[in-house]
Formats: C-alpha cells, sequence, structure tokens
C-alpha cells in the first residue's frame, strides 16, 4: 500500500527512477565531501593504546610477560583518531625501550616515567600525532628472570691479503663477550659463542663492518650481531730505509772502503 502512494507522489511531483537515482548520488557525494573534510580536521582528544615493552636488560627476559595501556592526550587529525582506537582494539603493540629509560623498581618490576615515554610517541601513537599530556606519571612493565651465561665470541674467519699486506692481528669483536639465555640443559654445554664465516679477499685495507652469529642446535635462541674489525698493515713504500739500515750501510762501506770491497743494500 504504501508503495503505491509513493508512487502517486512521485507522480505528482513528476519525479522518475532516474531523477532519484542522481539524488541519492548527489546525497552520498556530499556526506562523502562532509566527512572527508571533518576527518581532516585536527582535534584533541584521549586515546589509548595497548604495549608490551622489548629491552635487554640482562639477566631478564626482553619481552615483558605483561602489557600495559598508555593512555595520553594527543592532538591529530580525525583520520589518526580513528587510527588509533582501532589500534587499541587489537593486539598490543611492542615497543622497543633503550635500557637507559627503564628503571629497576623491585625484582621482576621496572617503569618508565612519562618524561621519558615522550621519546616514544611516533612509536606508540603513530606520525602526525603531536602529544599534550600522559594521563599517567609512569607506566610498569614486569621482565621475568631468565637463566643466562656470559661468554666470550669467537670468529671464524677466512681472509687473503694482496701482496706485502697483513693484518696487525686478531680481528676485533665488540663486543667480544655477549649474554646467552635459555634453559639450564642448553647452557650448560655453552662455552662461547661463534661468527659466521667472515669471508674477505684481496686484502688491502682495514675492514669494518656487523656480523651475525651462527646458530647451533645445541642453542637455539637467536643471539644478537656484534661488530667486527680487521685492521691492516700496508707494505713501507719503495725504496725507503730506515735510520737502522742506513747505518748499517754506512758502517759496511765504511768497512769496505777499508778492505777494498764494495756493499749495496738491496730495497
Amino acid at each position: 500500500m504504501w508503495k503505491d502512494r509513493l508512487h502517486k507522489l512521485f507522480g505528482r511531483l513528476h519525479v522518475d527512477g532516474r531523477d532519484i537515482s542522481v539524488f541519492l548520488m548527489s546525497l552520498f557525494l556530499a556526506f562523502s565531501i562532509w566527512l572527508i573534510h571533518n576527518l581532516s580536521l585536527n582535534y584533541s582528544d584521549t586515546v589509548s593504546v595497548p604495549v608490551v615493552a622489548q629491552c635487554n636488560i640482562e639477566g631478564h627476559s626482553n619481552i615483558s610477560s605483561n602489557s600495559c595501556m598508555i593512555a595520553a592526550r594527543c592532538r591529530t587529525s580525525g583520520f589518526s583518531l580513528l587510527r588509533i582506537r582501532q589500534q587499541g582494539k587489537r593486539k598490543a603493540l611492542t615497543i622497543r625501550f633503550d635500557s637507559k629509560d627503564l628503571h629497576h623498581k623491585e625484582g621482576e618490576q621496572f617503569y618508565i616515567t612519562a618524561a621519558e615515554l615522550s621519546d616514544y610517541v611516533t612509536a606508540i601513537f603513530g606520525d602526525g600525532v603531536r602529544l599534550e599530556s600522559f594521563l599517567s606519571e609512569s607506566v610498569q612493565f614486569r621482565f621475568p628472570f631468565e637463566n643466562n651465561k656470559r661468554v666470550p665470541v669467537q670468529a671464524v674467519q677466512v681472509l687473503s691479503f694482496k701482496p706485502q699486506y697483513m693484518a696487525t692481528g686478531q680481528i676485533r669483536l665488540q663486543p667480544d663477550s655477549i649474554t646467552v639465555y635459555g634453559e639450564p640443559f642448553h647452557l650448560e654445554h655453552i662455552d662461547r659463542v661463534f661468527t659466521r664465516t667472515i669471508e674477505l679477499s684481496n686484502l688491502k685495507a682495514s675492514a669494518h663492518g656487523l656480523e651475525r652469529m651462527a646458530q647451533t642446535a645445541d642453542f637455539p635462541l637467536p643471539i644478537p650481531p656484534v661488530t667486527a674489525t680487521v685492521l691492516i698493515a700496508s707494505p713501507p713504500p719503495h725504496n725507503r730505509r730506515s735510520p737502522v739500515s742506513r747505518y748499517i750501510l754506512s758502517h759496511l762501506q765504511e768497512c769496505g772502503r777499508r778492505e777494498g770491497c764494495t756493499f749495496r743494500l738491496w730495497s
């Protein structure tokens, strides 16, 4: 019945189906323009994101066992506010913190202050977000104790040099020892860790670079890379004589004159 009334109304207004389609399309475009315009404006609002902390703290797990809701008042666009609110409903975000920013409270508890959290605003909330204030003075994370052991790092190397060049010593590793974590039955068999094979050919200058650790069945957990440096000694310039060689030559030449012989020092 209502369809008949609607058709009668459209007939009186002389509106056909094509006009209705154009009207609805225009209405949709107008709403889209209005929505995009409003979402592009900046707003100040309170947002919160669940965060799991990641940090290298000796003797502790490098991932916190808890997640914390970090809430702050920020100024950003409407698009960013929608994105942050969707992030807050999803899985906790893992943020890597510098160990100097996490302070030990007691046992397995560590905290980071709002002043230090301000350095991680972009990592937590994303680009284009300006922090106004955090809602709490500090945030606490729990890093469980883990079995660990400090072991030296040994370089595995295959090096070759150009003629007359040589290394001045062993490859320097930084750090030269690392802390490894794992179950006791894994750690008791580990007395050192090795780099992957460092292969360098025809060296004539010092080399420097980042080298990863070799993984073994005895220790399947990941190990951070180390910096390796090899120093190369260059040959002395051709025909350059040291003060000692000049002294020996002059002494021999003096003796030769007395004995009627001639001496030359070959370079």
